[in-house]
């Protein structure tokens, strides 16, 4: 049935720069093939000083609203620490106790089939889940009065768990509206420049990956990269600057990995933008076999300051997981952060310990490694259980076991193959011990058994 008055709740976490990017795609999107369609949108604020009792009071706001249906986005939100999947099951939970007859629904690329069915009968208060890229389904939800007619969601209906196709993807992005030039993110944007110092704010240029590393949620479902036009793309960073946004990140999984499309792009970046200095600065993510010393070189012309690439461990063995050959030369790393000085770039590495087949002993290799070069950051993870990867599915494989799951983020393994409990901890003190010895470098650290956060 269909619904009449739909909020749509994300999470905003004030501790860092951050923008519901997902959320306003679908409802740019929505706005534009379903104008009938009415929505309101609303933030429930996290932090790591928030206490997890303290989300039931959020479920007292939500109910102020009086809506049919609540959907809580969880995909704005990156990473473990920050996945607030548990916390959401607690809201709805003290939500229908407040709302019997309310519905309420999450949206997730991260909640494939298999996961959706299990959520539905573990959690017999949560009613559907939107899965995969949110514009097809959400538009479907709101537009649709029959659920079995609507492409990408599970759902209650009795006593079954219905499990509808997944939703096609759409293939070009041109469709999807901007929702920073239809101005959705103005309030958002002032708000974020008004109470902090030079933020940063989420573009998008590409979707999909054609990669597989085990420890990613695409490893299951990877698709072929689709590009938002190059024109869209530069006036969305004019806009940004032009309401005086200072800094980009760009969230694609490996920023213009099409040598062609950079060359495009970079020159109608420089009609765009004539002089780099007045433009914001792009922090982007790439992987290191893409780069070289002209791609760099091209990167610094487009004004990127920041590239993050995934190190994680230089174990021969293990370099499968990270989609690489096991012969891959680590030397390009020397490379890369030769080449980014010239162009004041700086380097942010991550690396995951607890990685099956991989061991304590290699761990503080790649340690010894990443502080030799000196990067500007290091981002330093226990692997945890991305749900829907090839990790997750193959559990029983890797010997992994995972230990309490907490309810603001994704479960911490506790061992895998080649690591017990106590390597997990010796590798964390080793991280933190490389923390004080290198000063240089700031560090995040993100463990069951320590955290630490550099700004």
């Amino acid at each position: 049935m269909k619904a009449n008055k739909i909020l749509l709740v994300y999470f905003d976490h004030k501790g860092v720069n951050y923008t519901p990017l997902d959320l306003g795609y679908a409802v740019a999107y929505l706005r534009e093939y379903a104008p009938q369609s009415t929505v309101k949108i609303l933030p429930v604020v996290v932090g790591r000083e928030k206490k997890i009792s303290d989300f039931t009071k959020d479920a007292y706001v939500i109910a102020g609203h009086e809506s049919d249906t609540v959907i809580f986005f969880l995909d704005n939100i990156i990473w473990s620490g920050m996945f607030y999947e548990g916390v959401t099951l607690r809201i709805i939970a003290k939500l229908r106790k407040l709302q019997p007859e309310i519905k309420v629904g999450l949206q997730s690329y991260k909640i494939a089939e298999k996961r959706s069915t299990e959520l539905l009968e573990k959690n017999p208060k949560l009613d559907f889940i939107l899965r995969g890229e949110a514009e097809v389904p959400l538009l479907g939800y709101c537009t649709q009065k029959d659920l079995a007619k609507i492409s990408g969601i599970s759902y209650r209906k009795s006593k079954r768990i219905v499990v509808n196709k997944d939703a096609h993807l759409i293939t070009n992005l041109s469709k999807i509206p901007s929702p920073y030039l239809e101005g959705l993110f103005d309030d958002f944007i002032k708000s974020k420049l008004a109470s902090k110092k030079n933020p940063f704010f989420y573009l998008t240029t590409a979707r999909g990956c054609p990669y597989r590393c085990h420890y990613c949620f695409r490893s299951v479902k990877f698709a072929e990269v689709r590009n938002f036009p190059i024109d869209r793309v530069l006036a969305e960073m004019k806009y940004l600057s032009e309401k005086g946004v200072k800094k980009i990140s760009v969230l694609d999984d490996t920023f213009m990995a099409s040598p062609k499309h950079l060359d495009d792009f970079l020159k109608a970046y420089k009609k765009v933008f004539p002089n780099k200095k007045k433009a914001p600065t792009l922090s982007v993510m790439t992987r290191p076999e893409l780069l070289d010393e002209k791609i760099i070189a091209k990167f610094g012309a487009i004004n990127v300051n920041h590239i993050h690439i995934g190190l994680q461990s230089i174990n021969p063995d293990v370099q499968y997981l990270a989609s690489r050959k096991n012969n891959f030369d680590f030397k390009i790393f020397e490379m890369i952060l030769h080449e980014s000085k010239k162009h004041k770039i700086v380097i942010k590495l991550d690396l995951i310990f607890g990685l099956p087949g991989d061991s304590l002993e290699w761990f503080g290799k790649t340690l010894d490694f990443a502080t030799s070069l000196s990067p500007y950051y290091l981002q330093i993870k226990q692997l945890y259980l991305n749900p829907n990867t090839l990790l997750d599915l193959k559990q029983s494989e890797y010997k992994i076991k995972i230990g309490q799951k907490l309810p603001r983020n994704a479960p911490l393994i506790k061992s895998s193959k080649n690591w017990q409990p106590r390597d997990i901890k010796k590798a964390c003190a080793m991280a933190m011990q490389a923390r004080e010895k290198f000063k240089k470098i700031k560090f995040k650290i993100v463990s069951e058994y320590g955290y630490c956060f550099d700004k």
